[in-house]
């Protein structure tokens, strides 16, 4: 009908969201399967997933450990060696968490850009030193 496409999807996306428990509020889409594999096949639509800190699941986890993320919908097993593997690539690269979080949308398959609401300039400052680290696709094979 000659209408234009979408050219933005704010499906869930973010590190933890492949092995998260289902959230309460099922309207809130996951890019998982059909989905995911839709980005892979259609470029042109960007992907603007929300929640891309995971609710601050790795940061909890980083300042915390276990006890302090137990009661989240990201804490499961594999979201738990994916946590310690985060702490382990912050060491690394000599980052901050955020930045191995948001580092994750670098090295997707399709274009990618999370909303992310930063708390205030310092925190805007901390997100944006993300696109100086060259993060590999190993990095974030879960």
């Amino acid at each position: 009908m000659g209408y234009r496409g979408a050219i933005a999807d704010q499906s869930l996306l973010n590190l933890g969201a492949k092995y998260m428990n289902p959230l309460a509020d099922d309207t809130m889409i996951a890019c998982k399967g059909d989905l995911y594999e839709y980005h892979k096949e259609n470029l042109d639509t960007l992907m603007m997933p929300f929640m891309g800190n995971a609710s601050g699941f790795f940061h909890i986890y980083a300042a915390k450990g276990e006890e302090g993320v137990k009661n989240s919908p990201y804490c499961t097993e594999k979201n738990l060696a994916i946590a310690k593997r985060v702490v382990e690539l912050s060491k690394e690269y000599n980052c901050a968490i955020t930045n191995v979080v948001l580092g994750y949308f670098s090295q997707e398959e399709f274009p990618c850009v999370p909303l992310y609401g930063p708390f205030n300039e310092d925190s805007i400052k901390e997100a944006a030193k993300t696109f100086d680290i060259q993060f590999k696709k190993e990095d974030y094979a879960f």
